[in-house]
């Protein structure tokens, strides 16, 4: 027993400073507990996350998991927490947490995380958007969701149909049919980060304020994508705020009379945060937005006998002041 005595003792030492790690939470931990960043510069950047109840808002950053500077509002009570970092080191790694004090006298702390700063004189509007013309690489994904898997791939095509914007398109392969729970409308979507990895600096955006601003896409729909002609199928750009709050813009029919032209390339639009959008979630924040998208869909006066089993082609999907 004496000699088992010291491993005993050096095992609840152990644990107990694994306890007081800095990137474990203390108390209940937030609703979000990766926060994000976003809007980033040479020298500034914003932090933003979520709680499940009213708390303040501090974020701790520098250099190293030491941080030594915080900002923030500790003494706010929000559960939508949006925090600015400023006098930043261009082109510098930084490391950051943040710090919530609730009503209960519990501190929260998240899980530290880490971003790039631009390079001096660059800006994001100048450099990081959600666009991407399919000449390289990119990381567009379908939707998974249970009501959204018409959508059953996505993949580059280097030749579509001629008239596009570029030499190259996104591919959506639909397999849709009317009134399924599961099958009635499909999308495609491309996350900030995502798109950030085409600028291949090691710079992570994770969000982007498009307040105001107008995201568009070219779209080809071959013929057989159109459905019934009295009730026709469409489709509609989408974004995503990092809570999943969604804003789509406005159904277009895929109809020769009204709408996109079949079998022909047409540019769409949608105004982020704007009026004439057909759909918005409670507590949609523009200024975060996470994730642009492409959605098609079965009309819904249709039944279960319009299906569609082919390509919808996208292009130049692009964000403009």
């Amino acid at each position: 027993m004496t000699r088992r005595r010291p491993a005993l003792v050096l095992f609840v030492a152990l644990l107990l400073s694994a306890c007081h790690q800095k990137d474990r939470f203390v108390g209940a931990p937030p609703a979000n507990p990766l926060p994000s960043h976003g809007e980033l510069g040479a020298s500034s950047a914003i932090i933003a996350w979520k709680t499940d109840a009213p708390a303040g808002s501090l974020v701790e950053f520098g250099p190293t998991t030491g941080y030594g500077v915080a900002a923030g509002n500790p003494g706010e009570r929000v559960t939508f927490h949006k925090v600015t970092l400023t006098g930043l080191p261009p082109s510098s790694a930084m490391q950051y947490r943040v710090r919530s004090l609730d009503n209960t006298g519990n501190t929260l702390y998240s899980y530290n995380r880490a971003f790039r700063t631009f390079p001096a004189g660059v800006t994001p509007g100048s450099y990081h958007r959600f666009n991407d013309d399919f000449e390289g690489s990119f990381e567009w994904t379908f939707q998974t969701f249970t009501d959204s898997q018409g959508v059953t791939s996505t993949v580059k095509e280097a030749s579509p149909p001629a008239g596009g914007p570029g030499g190259s398109a996104l591919v959506m392969f639909c397999n849709e049919q009317g009134q399924d729970a599961n099958r009635s409308k499909g999308e495609v979507l491309l996350t900030a980060a995502a798109a950030d990895r085409k600028i291949g600096d090691g710079v992570s955006v994770e969000f982007q304020d498009m307040t105001g601003k107008q995201l568009s896409a070219f779209v080809y729909p071959p013929s057989a994508s159109a459905g019934n002609a009295s009730f026709p199928n469409g489709i509609q750009l989408f974004v995503k705020d990092i809570y999943g709050n969604s804003q789509y813009g406005p159904y277009m029919n895929i109809n020769a009379g009204f709408g996109l032209i079949p079998d022909t390339w047409t540019q769409i639009f949608m105004n982020v945060g704007g009026g004439g959008n057909s759909f918005t979630s409670p507590g949609f924040d523009p200024t975060l937005i996470s994730t642009v998208g492409v959605k098609y869909s079965i009309s819904t006066s249709v039944g279960p006998s319009v299906t569609y089993t082919g390509p919808l082609y996208v292009d130049n999907v692009a964000v403009t002041p």
